[in-house]
């Protein structure tokens, strides 16, 4: 007989973990909040209710234990994040937690032999941060650096030690994730889920234009050199350029800093941050060399360029990706293989296992606001595609 999830018990939780922090503005549940650690002592909670062993490791993730058959066999890791943005939305991150939950109830009450442990992680921190963001499950894989973050993990009441001490003890078979898109492909086509093949990296420059500043009164307009006019220039070749790229290349200019930022003085100086992402470091090379070019060639300005940061791209574990087509196709599920343009902590787990991760529709494409929606019925689909999947990999020797 088949497993299936249960409808009213996933969504019941979903909605009781969702809605701590919740505000007229959206939810507030920012990672090491009052809120954030109510989420995480009411799901160890609902984990113990259901004969889960359960525990929160030093640095604030949570998880809870499905024995299986063989203890010595690596286990299979599923879940999300609890923690949300500022006045951010119920879906994103509580909902892959309550579906990883609800799989491994499902699991239980079911009967069904597993080889191995399954594993539910709700990863702390994966928003932005002083800690940066994925921070949880960076620590759990083994891969968040503390050298020169002392004060920012201090501010949060952790140590280089607690760090060190939530590193996994070893390597999961794979992890698998389910999560809100957070973008339209999937709500526009009318297709019911999304197969992650790689998430994008990130490449960020801080841009600094140069020009003239003078007075804004005596200082004829073809005799001027206004930083903000060429930022101004420079952002449209970003964009116009940006969008001839094939998806998922991205290009945004999203922070300004005008000096001497005042009423009466032409601008004489534009810091600006250019962020790239793609999952081909070369596309994110010749966009940038692009950039680059129709900066030296604005006459008037000097534009410096410096690196800023950022991620690499990864790309998720095809096998699990097979997998989850085969089974849409059996099931006659609309879906699509796609790259994902934000960050997830699958991407951190992707360093230590075979790692898979599924999208259901976001309306209208919005997230990170309090008007992100995905549907009750994707909802459970998606949970249901996640219970198959975890079951394969947890009844495999």
């Amino acid at each position: 007989m088949k497993t299936e999830i249960c409808a009213q018990r996933m969504l019941s939780r979903f909605r009781e973990l969702s809605s701590i922090g919740q505000t007229d503005r959206g939810v507030c549940r920012e990672a090491f909040s009052p809120a954030w650690k109510e989420a995480a002592q009411r799901l160890c909670r609902m984990m113990e209710e259901e004969g889960l062993a359960a525990h929160i490791d030093p640095v604030g993730n949570v998880y809870g234990r499905l024995s299986g058959a063989c203890k010595d066999l690596p286990l299979v890791l599923l879940g999300s994040h609890l923690d949300t943005v500022t006045d951010g939305g119920l879906y994103d991150g509580a909902f892959g937690v309550a579906a990883a939950l609800e799989v491994a109830c499902a699991i239980k009450h079911s009967g069904q032999r597993m080889e191995r442990d399954i594993e539910i992680v709700a990863f702390n921190a994966e928003e932005g941060g002083p800690l940066g963001g994925t921070f949880g499950s960076r620590a759990a894989a083994g891969n968040q650096a503390t050298e020169g973050k002392e004060e920012a993990l201090s501010a949060c009441g952790l140590s280089a030690g607690a760090v060190r001490a939530a590193k996994l003890s070893r390597a999961p078979k794979c992890y698998l994730e389910l999560h809100i898109e957070q973008g339209s492909q999937l709500f526009e086509a009318g297709e019911r889920l999304g197969i992650v093949e790689g998430i994008v990296g990130i490449v960020r420059f801080e841009l600094s234009v140069l020009g003239q500043a003078n007075h804004a009164g005596t200082t004829p307009m073809q005799a001027r050199r206004d930083a903000l006019l060429g930022a101004a220039r420079l952002i449209a070749f970003i964009h116009e350029k940006a969008a001839q790229k094939e998806a998922p290349f991205v290009a945004t200019v999203g922070k300004l800093s005008v000096f001497p930022n005042a009423v009466n003085v032409i601008p004489g100086r534009v810091d600006m941050i250019l962020e790239m992402r793609d999952m081909e470091p070369v596309s994110i090379e010749a966009f940038l060399h692009e950039v680059q070019q129709e900066a030296q060639a604005m006459q008037g300005f000097i534009v410096e360029f410096r690196p800023y940061g950022g991620k690499e791209g990864v790309r998720l574990s095809s096998a699990i990706a097979d997998r989850a087509e085969k089974l849409c196709r059996a099931g006659g599920i609309s879906f699509r293989r796609m790259y994902s343009g934000a960050g997830h902590d699958a991407m951190e787990m992707a360093k230590i296992a075979e790692a898979g991760l599924l999208f259901i529709p976001s309306r209208d494409g919005i997230s990170h606001s309090r008007e992100e929606f995905s549907s009750e019925e994707d909802m459970l689909l998606g949970a249901q595609l996640l219970l198959e999947l975890a079951l394969q990999s947890a009844q495999e020797p």
